[in-house]
């Protein structure tokens, strides 16, 4: 029994050392984006707290280190003064929004255009019920491809 207990201690040792491991691997690659990101878009050098505090703020919500990079040109074409902060709003409305590819920013991108008149033929009368439930519809889709069916509704155990 205590020897099971061991065992089993040792083994949650293990995966939280691997967590971590994925953890740091990601801070690193999404610091290395940052600063690359921030020379490519704001045409200075990135301070080293920066870069560190991109790339701690991108991994803890589990961002890509393209997913940084993206981030940072919408700060530079919304002409940001500060890149983090921006960044920051950013990456909580993506995560809201369920966006972590550059495929599924494509499409928040195009529906945010729609909604917002900046996409020729847009004329709804109501933008925020329209807004809803185009934002309910991606939600759908993102939970249906997470889950693994194929999002059909139907009750098929009846």
């Amino acid at each position: 029994e205590a020897a099971r207990g061991r065992a089993r201690i040792a083994q949650e040792e293990r995966e939280l050392e691997d967590e971590d491991g994925e953890y740091i691997d990601r801070v690193n690659a999404n610091t290395k984006a940052a600063a690359e990101g921030i020379q490519a878009y704001f045409g200075r050098e990135a301070t080293p707290i920066e870069t560190q505090r991109f790339g701690m703020l991108a991994a803890t919500m589990k961002f890509s280190p393209v997913m940084v990079k993206l981030a940072l040109k919408c700060a530079a074409l919304a002409a940001a003064k500060n890149p983090f902060a921006y960044c920051s709003r950013i990456f909580s409305t993506w995560q809201y929004e369920h966006v972590t590819t550059p495929e599924e920013y494509g499409e928040y991108a195009y529906i945010e255009d729609r909604i917002s008149g900046r996409y020729d033929g847009c004329a709804y009368t109501s933008e925020w019920e329209r807004k809803e439930q185009m934002r309910e519809e991606r939600r759908k889709k993102h939970e249906a491809e997470r889950s693994g069916n194929n999002g059909d509704d139907t009750a098929q155990d009846l």
